[in-house]
């Protein structure tokens, strides 16, 4: 990743919902200093929904490919940041991360009933993404420049 930004990869079970989603939530959220990408233990073509909510707010991701993890074997991230049950098991031992983190959040690919019902699982599901993403973001730069200014000797503790 970049030289100098804080290096994410956001896994999940398929790559075609809640890890492209998050990876998107922290490139628009830290701009130059964050490089992000996303990958899947099993990747699948981006769901429709996820497409569509992203737009929403301004975020296209029609054009996006699911990635599978072990193209990802050979690249070292800041943090390792899992948003599904699937890939928080399997996950770590795949790539190399400084940092591990879990987030759970409902599988949107799961999601039943009627499509407006499937709309608004995915709408919140999006914003709870995007709170998290902009948490993480604000927590890891208080801590990058706490040890900056040394204030704070160990840069590598989990920053969940």
């Amino acid at each position: 990743m970049g030289a100098g930004k804080l290096s994410l990869l956001f896994l999940s079970t398929r790559d075609s919902a809640r890890g492209p989603i998050a990876s998107a939530m922290a490139l628009a959220g830290g701009r130059d200093g964050v490089a992000s990408m996303s990958a899947g233990i099993s990747p699948a073509p981006i769901d429709a929904l996820t497409v569509r909510v992203m737009s929403e707010i301004g975020i296209d991701l029609a054009s996006h490919q699911g990635i599978d993890v072990a193209l990802c074997a050979d690249r070292e991230f800041d943090c390792l940041i899992t948003v599904s049950e699937r890939a928080r098991v399997h996950g770590p031992g795949l790539v190399k991360a400084h940092t591990l983190v879990h987030w759970s959040f409902d599988d949107l690919v799961a999601a039943n009933g009627t499509d407006e019902h499937r709309l608004e699982v995915f709408r919140r599901v999006r914003n709870e993404i995007r709170n998290r993403v902009r948490l993480f973001l604000l927590e890891w730069a208080i801590r990058d420049w706490s040890v900056r200014l040394g204030l704070h000797s160990d840069a590598s503790e989990d920053r969940s």
